[in-house]
């Protein structure tokens, strides 16, 4: 036994040699420490796991170096979406006691499911959604408590803060559902009852499953043995009773076997040939029933194809922000003056996919009022980069002014003319030949051409085509 304070190893006296605390006092540590460890055991297996959680944490106040305690506790923060404290407990596990320690292969699993990624993103998105139910953005908050249960399924703290605001717009059912998925995470965690209450005045049946099933089990039935006491011994010397007893068996066996075999046989028979057609039309319907299954899981396929496709449009997909969101936060940017950034984010929404009438209004709007001058503007800025001969800078501002705008056609030139000085020549040939195609009556179309000429490329001149007419300063 190791003193529970300092972990020292405790010696033949009364104290420990480390730090003086009396024997007695460590042993009723430790298996004060060990009750609590049991209870928490217990409660964890009935699923009452913020039960479990107070007896475990209860176990490492009497002894922190308990790591039975400190593994499972982890496992119960783990098992309730707060992975953060999972790990903290499993670490120090580790470094209390290394060898053969359970706690260093959960830490390989999590590492190895990317799961400390997923887990900062969860972070992130779940303090968002406070921030934004705390500044009475409600909406806001729900699509990112939404994009946090689509990611950590089991993080109880998101799903009672999404019955909460399903409560606060009064929609109780939602709520409900919420709180359940709760309760069947953990069974009696206090919040999630309290709630259910307070919607439908009942307690969760959930909550006494397993007593009730325990109270309803039937007890085991016991065998009856037999009365041997009743047992009779044959009386000897009686051989005449013996010997008629055999001829009768004899005879019982000629009978059956004369009368009653035949008709045995035929009924066998005819009970086969009957099991073959039952068979076949057994087979039969299983085919039928085969042939429907996978129609119908053709159908939800496809069906599950549309909704997954929808709901990239409101919760975005791999952790980014959806498009509804991409809205919201390019109307923000234009509100606050930044065009540019604006501009930015409405790339990131495909106007086709919207489904509301509203959004794609507003999606028109703010394109028509953001592309053309953000265009504008970062060729400016990357045409001043180019002439401080900052090429790589330059080269980015020009490809991104040529997506917000694509008649800006000296973004497009001198995006040719960064590659070009780069050494990048194929894409600078392109870029170079696009300009040609694209604005084929263009002062850069000519500049495109002799730039071509120069590369010892021959362009052919289009049959058809028409450009706009544009200039700009030339290099």
């Amino acid at each position: 036994m190791n003193c529970s304070k300092c972990n020292s190893p405790l010696g033949a006296g009364q104290f420990c040699a480390n730090c003086g605390l009396k024997h007695e006092y460590i042993k009723k540590a430790c298996n004060t420490a060990d009750y609590h460890y049991n209870l928490g055991l217990s409660k964890a297996q009935i699923r009452d796991l913020n039960g479990a959680k107070e007896e475990l944490l209860q176990a490492l106040f009497y002894n922190k170096y308990h790591i039975d305690a400190r593994n499972l506790l982890g496992l119960v923060y783990f098992e309730t979406g707060e992975v953060v404290e999972a790990l903290n407990q499993w670490v120090i596990s580790i470094n209390y006691d290394e060898a053969n320690n359970p706690a260093q292969r959960y830490l390989n699993e999590v590492q190895k499911d990317n799961c400390l990624e997923v887990t900062k993103q969860v972070v992130k998105k779940y303090n968002l959604a406070l921030q934004y139910a705390q500044q009475g953005s409600e909406d806001l908050a729900m699509i990112q408590v939404k994009k946090v249960l689509t990611m950590a399924p089991n993080f109880i703290n998101a799903h009672l803060l999404l019955a909460l605001l399903d409560m606060h717009g009064g929609r109780n059912e939602e709520a409900k559902e919420s709180l359940e998925k709760v309760l069947k995470i953990d069974c009696f965690h206090p919040l999630a009852v309290r709630y259910y209450q307070e919607i439908t005045q009942e307690t969760p049946s959930i909550t006494g499953s397993y007593s009730q099933s325990l109270e309803d089990a039937p007890e085991e039935k016991r065998v009856k043995m037999p009365d041997l006491s009743r047992y009779v011994e044959p009386a000897k010397g009686n051989s005449n009773m013996l010997i008629s007893l055999v001829i009768g068996i004899v005879i019982g066996v000629v009978a059956m076997w004369v009368l009653i075999m035949p008709n045995q046989k035929f009924n066998v028979s005819s009970d086969y040939k009957a099991l073959q057609v039952e068979y076949k039309d057994t087979v039969a319907a299983k085919d039928a029933t085969i042939s429907q299954l996978e129609e119908d899981k053709a159908s939800l396929e496809k069906e599950n194809k549309t909704l997954s496709d929808r709901l990239e449009v409101y919760a975005g997909k791999d952790g980014e922000d959806g498009m509804y969101d991409a809205i919201l936060t390019a109307a923000s940017k234009y509100a606050s003056g930044d065009t540019v950034g604006a501009a930015k984010a409405l790339l990131n929404v495909d106007a086709d996919r919207l489904e509301s009438d509203t959004a794609k209004n507003m999606y028109k709007t703010l394109k028509n009022n953001t592309f053309a001058s953000a265009s504008n503007s970062l060729y400016s800025e990357g045409y001043s980069n180019y002439d401080h001969y900052k090429y790589q800078e330059a080269q980015t501002l020009f490809r991104d002014a040529y997506k917000l705008d694509s008649s800006n056609v000296n973004a497009l030139y001198f995006l040719g003319r960064c590659y070009d000085r780069l050494g990048d020549t194929k894409k600078a040939q392109s870029t170079y030949e696009k300009v040609i195609k694209n604005f084929p009556n263009s002062n850069r179309a000519s500049d495109a051409k002799k730039k071509l000429t120069a590369m010892g490329v021959t362009y052919e001149e289009p049959t058809t085509g028409e450009g706009n007419q544009t200039t700009e300063a030339s290099e």
